[in-house]
């Protein structure tokens, strides 16, 4: 937080639009930020663009529509060697064509992170009941999953693939949805 007086961060960054290289160098090192330029090179090649969202946070976009959410630093915080990727996904009754055509591996690696049942706590209650790829799931909770962004904190090689996957899984929707003329969301 800035001092009275002084500009914060997140005025500063408004102000001069740093690219997400810039942020990653001043707070990342070692096999961390290699792998993350790496990341980034990747996403160069599937055509998705990085925009400066917040501080030291960029919103990853596909033909204008959200994929993902990169921050570094634990946004404001500018805390040295921490990433946080959050993979977003569909809305909670567009999961089935969100996951449709997808890898058996694709849908179980997504279920795997949202499958828990629903308690009637309110926030989703009764939960949604669904099938994908000819399985049924019954009740699932979305409790704490915002519009079921999947969060990926410092990912490691093989984390990475498992988001790779999972943002291709989202360009895949993106492109049936606006091929369609139907509106993907922006899940977020």
């Amino acid at each position: 937080m800035a001092k009275k007086g002084e500009e914060s961060n997140f005025e500063i960054q408004k102000a001069n639009k740093p690219t997400v290289e810039m942020v990653a160098e001043q707070l990342l090192d070692g096999n961390l930020k290699k792998d993350f330029m790496k990341f980034l090179d990747w996403l160069k090649q599937e055509k998705i663009r990085l925009q400066w969202g917040s501080t030291n946070s960029f919103n990853a976009n596909y033909k204008g529509k959200r994929v993902a959410r990169i921050e570094i630093g634990r946004g404001g915080r500018n805390c040295a060697n921490h990433i946080s990727i959050i993979i977003h996904t569909a809305e909670r009754d567009k999961f089935a064509g969100y996951l449709e055509g997808q890898t058996e591996e694709v849908v179980d690696i997504f279920m795997k992170n949202i499958s828990k049942t629903c308690n009637d706590c309110g926030v989703c209650a009764p939960g949604k009941s669904f099938d994908i790829s000819g399985k049924h799931y019954e009740r699932v909770c979305f409790d704490g999953l915002g519009s079921h962004g999947l969060r990926y904190i410092n990912p490691d090689a093989e984390q990475t693939e498992i988001v790779k996957k999972l943002m291709n899984a989202r360009k895949d929707y993106i492109m049936k949805m606006l091929t369609l003329g139907l509106n993907p969301g922006t899940a977020y």
